[in-house]
């Protein structure tokens, strides 16, 4: 989950292509990856979201069967993001006084950091 822009943008770093013996893309493929890179890059709604935010998706359970218990487990799963949201939050701040090699956050799994869908 997350964005690949930042880093398709550079064609020197990080290129879809490579001519034969080159170390390098071309203009073709910088071109090629901009032009894909526009039409897919979109933000996309949070993982975690606050009730009633642009990113609590609970409505598209509106004239479900069962709309109750949909949302109700929305709701359920919005709660345990908050709480690993939390935990990781903690886990975060402690990071530094924890002797190597564990002296690192965790923020690939941080709920409030990401999104529902990848796109480039």
């Amino acid at each position: 989950m997350g964005h690949l822009a930042p880093y398709a943008r550079d064609v020197r770093f990080c290129a879809w292509r490579w001519p034969a013996g080159e170390a390098v893309s071309n203009k073709q493929s910088a071109i090629s990856q901009a032009v894909l890179t526009s039409f897919t890059f979109m933000p996309m709604p949070r993982l975690l979201a606050a009730p009633g935010s642009a990113d609590d998706w609970s409505h598209v359970f509106d004239g479900a069967p069962a709309a109750t218990n949909l949302k109700q487990c929305y709701s359920a799963f919005q709660r345990e993001l908050l709480a690993l949201s939390v935990e990781l939050d903690e886990y975060n701040r402690d990071a530094a006084t924890r002797p190597f090699p564990n002296g690192w956050g965790m923020w690939t799994n941080q709920p409030r950091l990401l999104e529902v869908s990848l796109n480039l």
